[in-house]
């Protein structure tokens, strides 16, 4: 089977005053080094705005599977607030650990009846439990733990770029972002990473008319048939992992629509975030709506999960 590299042909519409080949600049688009941070404040404000989004993937994932809710405008931005702050002192790793331990804290205290006037402010709860946390490791004089990435996560392509091909640093979520450029991080955007991020529809709100006959649940995604057809939903991490094994049919096109076009047995209308696909699977799970693979897709559904696992894909 021919590779996603192999099977659609470039058409650069791109032009650099510094390179005028046009091999070359494919190239470097292909291959991104550090050459192309223009200073060493824009390099560690990258850093950190990367990892700050993954973090808050990661949060976000936890507070979904414990069945918190984002139940004020203000809750995102409190969270994203804490992150910073915490960013300036402890590596990725041990804020995932904080995190985690705050809220299956915060999920004891829920089902004990002991959380206060805190049921219509789940994430200030939250919060105060990272608080203590962090307050008692400090008080002990304990250091705090640096978790793995979570398995069941994918990073992000952007975060695989910068750290594989920019910052060629693979142990970056156990160790502290370099640099002390972290004040402004609010208003130090990466145009990149915002263009890629708006890729994933990030929020779920229902599926709309969309009919439900039956779904199932992959490695690589959620599959719901309305009675015609098969909608893949997925993130753009694995998409593209599928492209690298099945390719496309019928385009030569690579930007984010391409995707509409793998050559799968299903329609794929959207690029959903980690968080969105989370809270899909829990809408469904807590449904009436039946969980069936049928006989024919059981066959095509085992050997992508298996050559995607091969080619180390990690569920999302």
């Amino acid at each position: 089977m021919p590779t996603f590299q192999a099977s659609i042909k470039w058409q650069l519409n791109v032009v650099s005053n510094k390179i005028a080949d046009k091999k070359v600049l494919l190239d470097t688009l292909k291959h991104p080094n550090f050459s192309i941070v223009k200073s060493k404040e824009s390099f560690y404000n990258m850093w950190a705005d990367i990892v700050l989004q993954e973090l808050k993937r990661i949060i976000y994932a936890e507070i979904v599977e414990f069945r918190f809710s984002f139940k004020h405008d203000t809750d995102e931005p409190k969270i994203e607030d804490h992150i910073i702050r915490l960013l300036e002192l402890y590596s990725p790793g041990q804020i995932y650990c904080l995190f985690w331990m705050a809220i299956r804290q915060a999920d004891n205290n829920r089902t004990s009846g002991t959380w206060g006037n805190y049921t219509y402010h789940h994430i200030d709860f939250i919060l105060k439990k990272v608080e203590e946390t962090e307050s008692k490791k400090q008080k002990m004089n304990e250091p705090i733990k640096s978790f793995d990435y979570p398995r069941n996560l994918n990073t992000t392509l952007l975060t695989n770029i910068f750290f594989q091909e920019v910052a060629r640093e693979s142990n970056w979520f156990d160790n502290r972002i370099p640099g002390k450029e972290l004040v402004g991080l609010h208003d130090k955007k990466i145009p990149f990473y915002d263009d890629l991020k708006d890729r994933e529809v990030q929020t779920f709100n229902g599926l709309g008319i969309m009919e439900i006959n039956y779904y199932y649940f992959t490695s690589y995604g959620v599959v719901i048939n309305d009675g015609l057809v098969d909608w893949l939903f997925a993130d753009e991490k694995t998409l593209y992992s599928i492209a690298q094994q099945v390719g496309f049919s019928g385009t030569e096109d690579v930007s984010e629509s391409a995707y509409l076009h793998l050559n799968v047995p299903y329609y794929i209308h959207e690029i959903y975030s980690t968080r969105y696909l989370l809270s899909l699977v829990q809408f469904l799970v807590d449904s009436e709506y039946e969980q069936y693979l049928p006989p024919k897709d059981a066959m095509y559904k085992d050997r992508l999960e298996g050559e995607l696992h091969d080619n180390e894909h990690i569920p999302f």
